[in-house]
């Protein structure tokens, strides 16, 4: 899932506009609409920041791809 779409589902679960978000996260409105837009991408930091204001929790874990034991080799 890209950044974009984090930000995005996040703020939509919350039923949040930019601009609440925005406020919720002490930035400018422009930074959200920057960040959905893909003009610039936020940190994982800033994504979970994200996720909190909208009552969220980001979790990110490693997994092996399907076939491999989870330390590259496929045997």
């Amino acid at each position: 899932m890209a950044s974009v779409d984090i930000v995005l589902e996040a703020r939509r679960r919350a039923g949040l506009t930019q601009a609440e978000l925005a406020d919720r996260l002490g930035v400018a409105r422009s930074t959200v609409a920057r960040w959905e837009m893909r003009r610039t991408l936020p940190s994982y930091e800033t994504l979970a920041e994200v996720a909190a204001a909208c009552g969220l929790e980001l979790r990110c874990r490693l997994v092996a791809p399907s076939g491999r034991d989870g330390r590259g080799r496929g045997d």
